[in-house]
């Protein structure tokens, strides 16, 4: 009697770990993720995979769909989430009097920076030959995100914006001018 105590003792503990349930629980998300990622959706697919490998970091078929989705979308992943750093992040204020479109930008860099404590310090990319120290730019805003901020900014400069892999490109907007003039010059 005295072993079976014990060995009852033992056999309690083992069926309250919680192992099996953090399994069962990694497989479901990661089967989740499988579906979404076979219907296409890749973002919530990476969520899912991601709730498995938290629950259970060695779930060897999560790490490979991990693997997979970054493999093929990694850098299309890196764009949204750029896009969403300028989506969440809100300027409490803005205060742009005639200023010139790269003095703005360096303004923007900098607001950015202090209002996220330094944590996102946006790299802008201008593209394009426009002298873009002459067009002056005035803008007053008040809590705003910065993905609203830079499009007012670009609309009055004529200019628009696209988040990339590791910065914010800036580039002017196609006319019908230089879409035509591209054109002709395509096929000489």
């Amino acid at each position: 009697m005295k072993t079976l105590i014990p060995l009852v003792i033992v056999a309690f503990l083992v069926a309250l770990t919680p192992r099996p349930l953090a399994a069962q629980e990694a497989n479901e998300f990661y089967q989740a993720a499988l579906d979404l990622y076979q219907d296409g959706d890749v973002l919530l697919a990476l969520q899912e995979v991601n709730y498995a490998l938290r629950v259970e970091p060695d779930h060897l078929q999560a790490k490979a769909l991990r693997r997979n989705i970054m493999a093929r979308h990694g850098s299309v992943l890196e764009m949204l989430a750029q896009k969403k750093r300028l989506e969440s992040t809100i300027l409490p204020s803005v205060d742009l009097q005639d200023v010139s479109f790269n003095t703005a930008l360096e303004y923007l860099r900098e607001q950015t920076k202090k209002a996220t404590n330094g944590k996102f310090v946006p790299n802008f990319v201008v593209r394009g030959d426009r002298d873009l120290n002459e067009v002056r730019v005035s803008l007053q805003l008040s809590a705003i995100p910065l993905s609203d901020t830079l499009r007012y900014l670009c609309d009055k400069a004529g200019m628009r914006y696209r988040p990339d892999k590791h910065a914010i490109l800036i580039e002017p907007i196609p006319t019908a001018n230089s879409s035509s003039e591209a054109a002709g010059n395509a096929g000489s």
